[in-house]
């Protein structure tokens, strides 16, 4: 029985953790604004570290931000409890979704690359991908 228990936390436990990682960030201060008059940008193969020096919640996979530019911080992971970060600046438009992506190339040297991407036409529309034969 005891052990039943113990699974049981666990569960729960991961349930949370899962659960919080589908968090977002408001970064714009007042009330909440409706949809189509805010972006949102949400993480892909890139986190989003910050807004705007508003820092995004470390399980949180989206960021609201109002239509406008903003300096937006991303990360990658290079390894085992090893990140880094880029900055990029976006131009977001009231009513678009936007998905933040980074990777790293080669070895020495390493070559980071951070980038937004508009999910309506998929177009670049900040930083910079890294070129098809990297």
């Amino acid at each position: 029985m005891r052990v039943a228990r113990r699974d049981f936390t666990a569960q729960l436990v991961i349930a949370t953790l899962v659960l919080n990682a589908c968090g977002t960030t408001r970064a714009y201060q007042g009330a909440e604004l409706p949809r189509n008059e805010i972006a949102v940008i949400r993480s892909k193969s890139a986190d989003i570290a910050s807004v705007d020096n508003t820092m995004v919640g470390l399980f949180d996979s989206a960021v609201e931000l109002t239509p406008g530019r903003h300096v937006v911080t991303l990360r990658v992971s290079t390894g085992l409890q090893s990140t880094v970060q880029g900055e990029v600046e976006l131009d977001a438009k009231a009513g678009s979704t936007y998905e933040a992506q980074g990777t790293f190339t080669g070895f020495w040297p390493t070559r980071y690359w951070f980038w937004i991407v508009d999910t309506a036409d998929r177009a670049v529309v900040a930083g910079k991908k890294p070129p098809p034969d990297q």
